[in-house]
């Protein structure tokens, strides 16, 4: 039922899954299509009752799913930009929900496709401002050390970057 906000955050949750489902089976194009429906049914959500803050997180998802699509087909400007709007709404919420453990993995996340991004375009210093921010606002946020954590174990090649950054190496 298109009128039907339950029912329509249920398919947004469908579709996000069969994205990431594409994505980890390398269709990315696949994905980047299921990804780009679920974001259009989480900005009408989100934008139906602009007080909805799980509304917003689940939009801020959104678009941190679909930078990551645009990451693995190339679109770079694209994956800033969806990299760009997923940080904000994190930081936003993470300002006044600072025990979500989950909200500041993703805003490290929205950094870490923004400096993958800026990287492949060839711009060192904003990526390696981006791969700072992502250990800053880690150390900032995560009192408990468990968003840190998950980060380590799903990124482990995050500290060669950041230590290509303070050293003469290329980012790869």
């Amino acid at each position: 039922n298109p009128s039907n906000a339950v029912a329509r955050l249920d398919v947004s949750v469908d579709l996000s899954e069969i994205a990431l489902v594409y994505g980890r089976i390398g269709q990315p194009a696949q994905a980047l299509k299921y990804a780009r429906r679920a974001l259009l049914i989480r900005q009408e959500l989100a934008a139906a009752d602009p007080k909805n803050v799980l509304a917003r997180r689940r939009l801020g998802y959104s678009h941190l799913s679909l930078a990551s699509e645009l990451l693995a087909t190339g679109d770079m400007p694209g994956a800033l930009e969806s990299a760009r709007i997923s940080i904000q709404i994190f930081a936003d919420y993470v300002a006044t929900n600072p025990s979500d453990t989950q909200a500041i993995v993703w805003l490290a996340y929205g950094y870490l496709d923004k400096a993958d991004a800026l990287s492949r375009l060839g711009q060192r210093q904003a990526a390696c401002q981006a791969y700072r921010s992502i250990h800053e606002t880690v150390t900032r946020l995560d009192k408990s050390g468990a968003a840190a954590q998950q980060i380590a174990e799903r990124e482990p090649g995050l500290k060669p970057k950041l230590v290509s950054c303070d050293g003469a190496q290329r980012i790869q």
